[in-house]
């Protein structure tokens, strides 16, 4: 089974509830192979983010759980995975980037899935 993470838009968040679901359906979400996303760590790593719920404030990507991703954070995010070495070579990291633009313009959460 390939490891992949997975990323999508929140139409809203409960501030009371707990993600712990695995629910990339869900969330129209794409996937990003592991080693795509493990050479920006360092970058994603300062950016202000939540584990599972609201209620935990944290920063980067829970790797092997769920992170929810405030509007905030997404210019962040974005800059992260443009400036990727990988980003003109990978349809993933583009696709990755697309879906970002579109939660920005939305004002939304995102969600991440990890491996």
């Amino acid at each position: 089974m390939p490891m992949v993470h997975q990323f999508g838009i929140m139409d809203e968040v409960d501030e009371q509830k707990e993600y712990v679901e695995y629910a990339p359906r869900q969330y129209d979400c794409v996937a990003v192979h592991d080693d795509m996303l493990s050479s920006l760590e360092a970058k994603l790593s300062g950016i202000r983010t939540y584990f599972h719920s609201l209620d935990r404030p944290g920063h980067g990507l829970a790797w092997s759980g769920i992170t929810l991703i405030p509007p905030e954070s997404l210019p962040a995010l974005y800059e992260a995975v443009t400036s990727s070495a990988n980003f003109e070579h990978s349809p993933e990291l583009r696709g990755l980037a697309d879906k970002i633009a579109r939660a920005i313009r939305a004002d939304r959460y995102m969600i991440h899935f990890g491996i």
